[in-house]
């Protein structure tokens, strides 16, 4: 099928209030993103620095080396994740992921002191919990939302900002009353507890819920098809270059505002901002890109924060507030285009493969950044440079993000 071919072809009806019958697919959805492998093993490293050194005398880089293997786990497991979940569904995918993260989030309970076990522990939990990352809640979102797409993505994505926010908080908690195990037994008991009962009950696929419908799963491009459009490879590279700026900024901002001049608390403070702006940003975007044509707005959330970057180059608290905000734009963005994109211009056959390898590109660029910005000013002393390589890549990806081509604005009318 040409990519022209899918984005002009007609698809069954669906209800006109899709959140009326959606609404218990959209509230698992979010708790389910909440309760993932994007959130659950990648916030408790943020507070485990200093528990970990005290009862095991691991340095931070010990400490951090877990997010690094989850960064390769995902590049290696993403595609299969989603090639399974085309296959099976994502309810069963899903549940038996849940399920292993359960497990392994338990396993880590029970180390001792082993740095190597930790780690491969971590390694391991990225593989076999792979089916509980976005891509699978998204595949089902996308099934259930046709005309409130957009909007849908963005509220299923918000269980990331909610995990941004509460987390840490819990996770505290957590230490105070068992230790650095205290950080897993929160994690397991929001898995067990909240996902899994809220899961069970309202977490379901379309296809199995309508069968009448079921058609409309069975269209679209292939993986092979997909890749050999434009449209395929321009997404990809204007993820990566996003999620390489924004993710290697993220983690290095409190340190950069520090270098220009702001307190140590002023720069938390400020860095505090940026789960607000991704929350906004994630209903904006998803609200703006149902009512308009995507690709503009795309280009707006990923152009403009390039901005950012400079301000951070120097310059004091007010310019560091509007660079958090920027930063905050194209992080709440992001998810929300990779999944609307590819539901858009490549159809929900094979929905989870050709999600799995734009994860990929999104991947890569967020596993790599950190790195290379803390390189970089380890050799130079200063992020100015990568800063300005950042602001270069973000208007690219903005420029690529005009160049898609229009889509079927909705799968029961023509574009």
């Amino acid at each position: 099928m040409t990519e022209s071919g899918q984005q002009d072809q007609a698809m069954p009806t669906k209800p006109t209030n899709e959140f009326v019958l959606g609404w218990p697919i959209l509230l698992a959805s979010i708790v389910g993103v909440y309760a993932s492998l994007a959130t659950l093993p990648f916030y408790a490293v943020q507070n485990l620095f200093g528990p970990l050194k005290e009862a095991f005398g691991w340095s931070r880089t010990d400490v951090s080396m877990a997010v690094t293997l989850m960064g390769l786990g995902n590049l290696l497991s993403s595609y299969v994740a989603g090639a399974v979940t085309d296959r099976f569904g994502s309810r069963p995918v899903a549940l038996v992921s849940g399920l292993l993260l359960a497990l392994c989030l338990f396993l880590l309970t029970l180390n001792d002191g082993n740095l190597q076990q930790f780690w491969l522990t971590y390694f391991i939990m990225t593989i076999v919990a792979a089916g509980t990352l976005p891509l699978t809640y998204t595949r089902t979102i996308n099934q259930w939302f046709d005309k409130s797409r957009g909007l849908a993505l963005g509220l299923t994505l918000l269980g990331t900002s909610f995990g941004a926010i509460t987390l840490p908080i819990f996770y505290k908690m957590g230490i105070d009353a068992f230790g650095w195990k205290g950080v897993f037994y929160v994690a397991l008991g929001i898995v067990l507890v909240l996902w899994l009962p809220i899961f069970l009950a309202l977490f379901k696929d379309r296809s199995v819920a309508h069968q009448a419908q079921a058609a409309l799963t069975a269209t679209g491009m292939t993986l092979g098809e997909s890749v050999r459009t434009a449209t395929f490879w321009k997404m990809g590279i204007a993820f990566f270059f996003v999620t390489f700026a924004m993710s290697g900024i993220a983690v290095h901002i409190v340190a950069m505002m520090k270098d220009n001049g702001l307190s140590g608390a002023q720069a938390a403070q400020i860095a505090s901002l940026i789960g607000v702006s991704i929350l906004v940003a994630r209903l904006a975007v998803g609200y703006l890109i149902d009512k308009f044509h995507a690709p503009p707005i795309a280009a707006a959330c990923f152009a403009i924060p390039a901005i950012g970057c400079y301000l951070l180059m120097g310059g004091g608290h007010g310019p560091a507030v509007l660079a958090v905000i920027l930063v905050g734009v194209a992080l709440g963005a992001e998810l929300d285009l990779i999944a609307f994109f590819t539901s858009r211009y490549f159809g929900m056959k094979n929905y989870g493969k050709i999600y799995g390898w734009q994860y990929v590109f999104y991947t890569l660029g967020a596993g790599i950044s950190p790195l290379a910005f803390g390189i970089v000013y380890d050799k130079l002393g200063s992020y100015d440079q990568v800063l300005i390589a950042s602001s270069v890549g973000l208007v690219l990806a903005g420029v690529l993000m005009l160049s898609l081509p229009k889509y079927q604005r909705t799968e029961t009318a023509g574009a």
